[in-house]
């Protein structure tokens, strides 16, 4: 009987202790996981933090670089393009040209053909005289060496003298410029008004062609 009781009181015994360890492990299990997640939202913020820093310092060591760069659309990926294009060249004169522009596109669909942003061409003359041919927009067929340009074209000289017209094509092999579009010259001593205009020999000769008009200033001094 004695015996019985003894077992019965162990037995209680054992069962209180596996309770009071069941609920024991949960507990821990639990603190654990709350410690781990803890740790790993501080590295995470950690690893953010720095991905900051080193951002905030490359943009600062580029940002002299941005400043000088030109927007590309997304429609141009599919383009080649060059931002501050300069081509040289001579034409069958022997003498040096010179092609510089904003930015150069050549089309996907079109290897001869190259779209110039704000072109601008210099070309000597004969008497080492610098021409120089500037317009918003053109194209460069570089299998011909021809400039179409559009958008307003202005042709100067160290001279002194200026043309001003819509549209205008160079003939870069020939040092040609002509134009089928209303002309004004303007020079020190005279305005002219052409319906079309030549100018030959990389800008040595200038011809009026169609009704043109001449009007000469008068020396104030």
């Amino acid at each position: 009987m004695l015996l019985n009781k003894v077992l019965l009181l162990n037995t209680r015994n054992f069962i209180k202790h596996i309770k009071k360890t069941q609920s024991f492990y949960p507990k821990c299990q639990t603190s654990r996981f709350v410690i781990v997640m803890k740790v790993l939202l501080l590295i995470i913020a950690i690893g953010l933090i720095a991905v900051v820093l080193i951002s905030l310092k490359i943009g600062h060591k580029f940002s002299h670089i941005r400043k000088n760069q030109a927007l590309i659309n997304q429609k141009d990926f599919g383009n080649m393009r060059m931002i501050n294009p300069r081509i040289i060249g001579l034409n069958e004169s022997n003498k040096p040209f010179e092609i510089i522009a904003h930015s150069a596109t050549q089309p996907s669909d079109g290897k001869q053909i190259v779209i110039l942003d704000h072109p601008q061409a210099n070309m000597e003359n004969k008497d080492g005289t610098l021409v120089t041919v500037k317009a918003a927009a053109g194209k460069w067929i570089r299998e011909s060496n021809i400039i179409n340009l559009t958008d307003g074209v202005i042709l100067s000289n160290n001279a002194g003298y200026q043309l001003v017209t819509e549209k205008a094509t160079i003939d870069l092999r020939q040092g040609k410029v002509f134009s089928k579009m209303p002309t004004w010259g303007y020079s020190p001593d005279a305005k002219i008004q052409g319906q079309s205009m030549q100018i030959l020999c990389n800008g040595s000769r200038i011809i009026f062609i169609g009704k043109t008009k001449a009007f000469l200033l008068q020396d104030q001094n």
